[in-house]
């Protein structure tokens, strides 16, 4: 009976593993959801298949912010493009 138990374990954690290798998140949000379901067993997969899994996209996906200013020199000189005072506006939030 143990081993059944292990095995259908075993199967859902490589069902899992497989599932957030193919969402589309950064590669160190892929390798850290990896390791959390693999290494907390049984509870790490009810956690992932009860709650992570729709929201993995959400945790680890940029929200397309731009940078407001520039961080490195304009040209090879070493010295650094004078900025006007124009700041990019940040989105707006989004409601979930």
């Amino acid at each position: 009976m143990g081993s059944i138990i292990y095995f259908i374990g075993l199967v859902l954690a490589i069902l899992a593993v497989i599932d957030i290798i193919k969402k589309p998140i950064s590669l160190v949000g892929k390798i850290i959801s990896c390791i959390l379901v693999l290494i907390t067993s049984w509870v790490g997969l009810v956690v992932y298949y009860l709650y992570a899994k729709n929201h993995l996209t959400e945790w680890f996906v940029p929200n397309g912010e731009v940078s407001e200013w520039l961080k490195e020199p304009a040209s090879k000189t070493g010295v650094r493009l004078r900025v006007p005072g124009v700041r990019i506006p940040s989105s707006p939030q989004t409601m979930v």
